[in-house]
């Protein structure tokens, strides 16, 4: 199936076959909790460029309690598995 695709400030268009591009993010079981120092955002504050909520450790605390296991993180080795297999299935076309 073709998709078409305009170009900014231009009445042209290009139909290709797949798409050109793909932004790919992903994170891991407890690595973003509200409440934490780092920042977070909620449906009420979150916009392009908008601040991020205030740290509040009552709030950290509570979100931790509710987890159903320990929070997870992708060392070296496994961030490259799965770097290898978005690049196998990106030059592949397949992601069966």
């Amino acid at each position: 199936m073709e998709r078409c695709e305009s170009f900014p400030d231009s009445t042209h268009f290009t139909c290709v076959d797949r798409p050109l591009k793909y932004l790919i993010t992903f994170s891991c079981y407890g690595s973003h909790l509200h409440g934490s120092e780092n920042g977070s955002v909620d449906r009420d504050h979150n916009l392009i460029s908008g601040r991020y909520l205030a740290p509040e450790p009552c709030l950290l605390r509570a979100k931790e309690e509710r987890m159903r296991g320990p929070s997870y993180a992708l060392d070296d080795a496994k961030r490259g598995i799965v770097l290898a297999v978005i690049i196998k299935y990106a030059r592949t076309g397949s992601g069966r």
